[in-house]
Order: C-alpha cells, then structure tokens, then sequence
C-alpha cells in the first residue's frame, strides 16, 4: 500500500514539524488552556500508538538484558538527580532549585520509546525501562526530593499511580497484547501506528508550549539562563545514556539507554509540587526543560538514524 508509506512524511520531519509549532505555541498562549485538557488523553493514545509496534517476544528479550535495564534505572535516578541538585544551586531562587533538583528526580518521559523508535533503536527495551521506572516513581521521587531538597511531604501516590497505570501500562498492556495477537495484520499499518504517535508528539509540544507561554515571557532575558541550565541537564543525560557503549557496540541498544537518562516526565512536576506545597515557582524549570527535550529529542533521533545507515 503506497498511501501507507507516504505517512512517514509526518515522522521523518517530526524535527521541523516541532519547531514550527513551538514557534506557533508561544505565539499563541491563549489555545493553552483549550489543550490542556487533552494531554493526558494524547499521552495515553501516542504510548497505544508506539506499543503496537511492539510485542510480547520482544519485550521477553528486553526483560533479559542483564546491565542495561539496571545501567538505565541508575543512571536516570542517581547522576540525573545530581545534576538537577548541582544546576539548581546556580540560581538565587530556593524555589527554582528545588525545581531542578524535582525535573531531575523524575523518571523518563513516557515520549522516550517513540523517538527511540524513530531513531531506529529497540523500542521494546525502551518499554520496558519506562514502565519499570514509572511504578518505581511513587518511592523514589519523594525519595530524592527529601535528601537533596530537604522537602517533606507526601505526593499523593494513589491518585499518582492511577494517572501512571491509564497514560502508561494499560495501553502499553493493550498495544503489546494486540500486536502479538494479530502481528501480520498490524504489521502492514505500522507506518499508521508511527504517523498517529508522531501526530499526537506535534499536538504534545503545542499544548505544553502554549500553556507556558505566559510564564516563559514573564521571564524575560533570564530566560535564557534558564533555557540554557536545561539544555546542559537535558544534554548530559545524553552524554551518561552513552555509557551504554562500554556495555555493547549495538547502537540499537545503546539509543535506547540515551533517550531514557535524557528525557525526563515533566508532566509529573505540577503534581508533586501540588501535593507537597512548593510555591508554583518550582514548576519553571520544568516547563523550560519540557521545551528543550522535546526539539532536541527529534535532532538526537535523526543524528542516530543517520549514524545507523552510514554503518550499515
């Protein structure tokens, strides 16, 4: 079906697709609050989307990766956190420290497993560390907040884990179940399934970038300090992902590992910061770093995919 390989027009310049609706988002802060109430639904479909590319073998694979899923857990728990409690400290804000440290101490972006995808990696292992880390989140996020932000509270961890469980492992459950059941039939609308999570990724990115619109402007130039502390953070995952490679040369196993140290699930900030009474001010560096990772995921996605053709 010829009409099914020209969807990945969407995919193959999701680049320039997200930066032109980061330009149109912050253009437009007042569509913000009409698609905020989307986001949760559009996480849920893009995780449905990328899952059924997926299925149950590959996910038995993944589960058997001796080093690299626990490589990835600590790496997103321990150097991440650091980082965001090091950057923090640049500010003269206790509340934006503690912002980065909380950006930092989150898991990974429930985003990760499709640019993996686009990038050509193992998108099952992807899967597989993102939902291990999102029910490990309940623990140790309030966890790392205590010790490296001194903050004590307690995140509402039912309401959190019932959020986590519609928006990541029910559809994951779904996507995996029935690209195992009917693999053949699902395998020729596979580029149907990469261009709707791609489609809703665009989607993603105007909502996030026009709800915050408002609160970037009100930053003025000092923006641009914090714009550039999350491009450090962001990039450093990258950098500690490529540890990876002193595990195994497969570049299809090391992206993986990057994408998921890089990206972080910025969507759980507001929560945290609700339930355990941080000023709103601790949700800046979140919604700065949410811009970053997710213009600078499709170029790190593109440079692999390249990098994986130039070696074949």
């Amino acid at each position: 079906m010829r009409w099914l390989q020209r969807l990945s027009f969407v995919e193959n310049n999701l680049l320039w697709f997200v930066l032109g609706f980061t330009v149109i988002g912050l253009s437009l802060p007042q569509i913000g609050p009409a698609l905020r109430p989307s986001i949760l639904p559009v996480l849920g479909c893009l995780v449905l989307s990328v899952s059924l590319t997926v299925d149950f073998r590959e996910i038995k694979a993944a589960i058997k990766e001796p080093v690299l899923i626990p490589l990835a857990l600590f790496l997103m728990f321990v150097p991440m956190p650091l980082m965001g409690w090091g950057l923090g400290h640049a500010y003269n804000d206790r509340n934006l420290t503690l912002g980065q440290v909380l950006i930092g101490s989150v898991p990974v972006d429930i985003t990760a497993p499709l640019l993996v995808y686009l990038a050509g990696g193992r998108t099952a292992l992807a899967l597989t560390v993102t939902i291990i880390a999102i029910g490990l989140t309940p623990v140790i996020t309030p966890t790392l907040l205590l010790w490296l932000g001194g903050v004590k509270g307690v995140v509402s961890i039912p309401y959190l884990m019932l959020e986590l469980f519609l928006i990541v492992v029910l559809p994951a459950a779904v996507g995996v179940s029935l690209r195992t059941l009917f693999s053949r039939q699902l395998e020729r609308f596979q580029p149907l399934c990469t261009m709707m999570a791609s489609l809703l990724y665009i989607e993603l990115i105007l909502a996030v970038v026009s709800g915050s619109a408002l609160q970037i402007r009100a930053f003025n130039t000092y923006a641009l300090a914090v714009i550039g502390f999350q491009v450090g953070h962001n990039f450093s995952g990258y950098l500690l992902g490529f540890i990876a490679r002193s595990v195994t040369n497969d570049i299809g196993r090391i992206a993986p590992v990057m994408f998921l140290v890089s990206m972080k699930e910025f969507g759980i900030v507001p929560a945290v910061v609700f339930s355990t009474g941080l000023p709103e001010t601790a949700v800046v560096p979140s919604v700065f770093f949410a811009i970053v990772q997710m213009i600078s995921a499709p170029i790190a996605a593109k440079i692999i995919k390249r990098y994986f053709a130039e070696r074949k």
